[in-house]
């Protein structure tokens, strides 16, 4: 994907992101920050894009892909 592409991409992805008003609810929700290289946030960031997923859902997806590995059989 080229840099124009990416910045029309970003610009779609900003103009459709749901407003606080229809975002889903935090209640019952735990926060967590964690702190990531540049590069592994810019590579997150292209994937969000590409797959039209927000950071939350590929967040959420990872950390459940990390526990299902580490459950056993």
């Amino acid at each position: 994907m080229g840099k124009t592409d990416l910045g029309a991409a970003l610009r779609r992805a900003k103009s459709t992101t749901p407003t606080t008003a229809t975002r889903p609810s935090r209640a019952g929700k735990k926060g967590m920050l964690i702190h990531i290289d540049p590069a592994l946030s810019r590579r997150l960031k292209h994937l969000a894009v590409d797959e039209d997923k927000t950071l939350q859902q590929l967040g959420v997806e990872a950390l459940e892909m990390l526990l299902a590995s580490r459950s056993g059989p």
